[in-house]
């Protein structure tokens, strides 16, 4: 079993209740110092003590608790430890790679996104000093500077989705259009 399995399968509550401890309403009296009133809470996936500041997983707390290594608590919460092959070796560090390389190149592909559509904002914005009010060039970015800006606001402010394929092409047309 991994490490996530035994996550999965074996809370911070079954530690505690395994070592004697009472947990009533997601909190109990830690069992690092003494405790007249509970002090430790209990939450799904870790433990944390407002008195001695405690605060982990599973596998901290029975670390701690059974003041052993993190190898002799993942053994004792159920893990096994697997040799690897040479090629699931190779296989796991392929795929490592490949999901960072994915990583950096959505981040790029982010800071581009994010740099066209505040540059054709601020074409938008100051449309008023470079072109005659009412006129073509004009019109056509102040029509366009409401949707950039709510674009904007979804996505980096209120964190909801745009269609970036959209918001990049506009942005990309107001920028080689007017510079």
């Amino acid at each position: 079993m991994t490490s996530e399995e035994i996550k999965e399968r074996v809370s911070v509550r079954d530690v505690l209740q395994s070592h004697g401890v009472k947990v009533r309403r997601n909190m109990c009296s830690c069992p690092f110092h003494k405790d007249v009133n509970p002090s430790m809470a209990v939450y799904e996936k870790s433990v944390y003590c407002f008195s001695c500041h405690f605060s982990g997983d599973v596998f901290a707390l029975t670390e701690k608790m059974d003041n052993c290594s993190f190898k002799e608590a993942f053994i004792s919460l159920g893990g096994t430890y697997d040799k690897m092959s040479q090629n699931s070796r190779i296989c796991a560090i392929s795929k490592r790679e490949s999901h960072k390389r994915m990583l950096e190149r959505k981040q790029q592909e982010e800071r581009k996104f994010f740099k066209a559509l505040c540059k054709a904002m601020d074409i938008c914005r100051y449309a008023d000093r470079v072109y005659e009010p009412l006129s073509d060039e004009w019109c056509y970015l102040k029509n366009k500077e409401p949707y950039l800006l709510y674009s904007f606001d979804e996505k980096y402010i209120n964190g909801n989705e745009v269609n970036e394929v959209d918001v990049y092409r506009l942005s990309r047309t107001i920028i080689d259009r007017f510079i």
